[in-house]
Order: C-alpha cells, then structure tokens, then sequence
C-alpha cells in the first residue's frame, strides 16, 4: 500500500463537498463559492516524512480464514528528530 501525500486538491475537494452534504447542507450557492475558490492548486509547505507500514493478519468472519493487511502510513518528523 501508498499514501497519497500530500492528497490530490481532487481529494480535498471531494472530501469537503461529502462533508456538507453529510451535515444536510442545502444552500448549493455556498458550496459552489466554496468549491471556487479552492478550485486552483494549492501549494503545500511540506515538513519532512517517512512511508512506513504493518503487516498484519486479519480474521474474515465468513471463511474463518486470516488475510495478510498492509496499512500504510506517513510518519511526520519534527525538526528534533534525525534520520
């Protein structure tokens, strides 16, 4: 498995108009202001990072079986850490 990062402006955006849909917004003029303005690309001041993931076995509950899971993720280091 990869992380995304930083997320695509795409994801951003999608996840913001889930957001409001899910909290029952109506006023499709706000949204769509909303969605103008964070329609250009953004630009991402970025602290240093680590791709890291576990390996480990879940139980599936319909065969009684195991299956091997990567879960990915991104580690931030501060700036007192080395590496």
């Amino acid at each position: 498995g990869e992380v995304e990062w930083p997320p695509s402006p795409w994801r951003i955006l999608r996840a913001l108009v889930a957001a409001y849909y899910l909290r029952g917004e109506t006023d499709l003029a706000t949204l769509r202001g909303l969605c103008d303005k964070l329609a250009t690309a953004p630009q991402f001041i970025l602290p240093p990072t680590s791709a890291a993931h576990t390996r480990h076995y879940m139980p599936d509950d319909k065969s009684g079986k195991t299956g091997l899971v990567l879960d990915a993720f991104v580690v931030f280091r501060d700036h007192h850490t080395r590496a």
